[in-house]
């Protein structure tokens, strides 16, 4: 079978951000299909995908919903079945708390909001040639914790400690920032969060605030992760 990717659309309200689009720029001519699980869409049988992205959403995994279950349960099947998997941001936590349990995802001490610095620690197919630390936009208020083996951490900074992982050796990446999220549409999504956390959650007002400020430091380096992500063949189930 050819390379088909299904990515998992887990944006509760797709209007806000355009995950499918913004990775699949990267395909080139690898096909893919996409499913927005929280409306219901039912995924493809998996013997006909070759690797699943997950992608973000704007909701918190610290208040599941039912089909964040359903997510979780096709990221396990995903990974019985030997399938590369890698998700980002809701993604990632997705996958820790699908593979590991609830416990190990929890809201964020140091929520990132805006560019941050990410720094390799452990060398990974994945992360082949990227700088030794990479600029990507972040969002989250939720964060990856105290992960139990066979996890391993492959970048972090000084505010979140699991920026990229992976499990064991096999072919599952989770990894924190929005790298696929460009400077302008950072800034698009900064402005239009605004109002929102001023009135939800006016603590994370001032991170806000001072990332719209910002000069926004982006690396690029979706296509590198993208092409090393497609390069793996899958290994098998177990």
């Amino acid at each position: 079978m050819g390379k088909h990717v299904l990515i998992l659309n887990l944006m509760v309200d797709s209007d806000l951000n355009d995950s499918v689009g913004q990775w699949s720029r990267h395909f080139g001519d690898v096909p893919y299909t996409a499913v927005h699980l929280p409306s219901g869409e039912a995924a493809p049988a998996l013997d006909q995908v070759s690797h699943l992205l997950v992608g973000g959403s704007e909701v918190s995994l610290c208040e599941p919903a039912e089909w964040m279950h359903a997510a979780a349960d096709l990221t396990r099947q995903a990974a019985a079945r030997g399938l590369p998997i890698l998700g980002n941001c809701f993604g990632h936590q997705l996958i820790a708390w699908s593979l590991s349990g609830e416990r190990y995802v929890r809201r964020a001490p140091n929520p990132e909001i805006g560019w941050v610095d990410v720094e390799i620690v452990e060398e990974d197919e994945l992360l082949d040639g990227l700088p030794g630390t990479w600029r990507a936009f972040a969002f989250h208020f939720d964060e990856v914790c105290d992960l139990p083996r066979p996890w391993q951490t492959l970048a972090r900074n000084a505010d979140c400690a699991f920026q990229a992982i992976r499990y064991g050796d096999r072919p599952i990446w989770g990894i924190q920032p929005h790298p696929e999220i460009g400077p302008e549409e950072g800034r698009r999504l900064l402005e239009m969060a605004a109002p929102f956390v001023s009135e939800a959650a006016p603590e994370y007002a001032p991170r806000l605030a001072r990332a719209l400020e910002q000069e926004p430091r982006d690396d690029a380096v979706t296509r590198r992760i993208v092409d090393n992500f497609l390069r793996q063949p899958g290994r098998g189930g177990s």
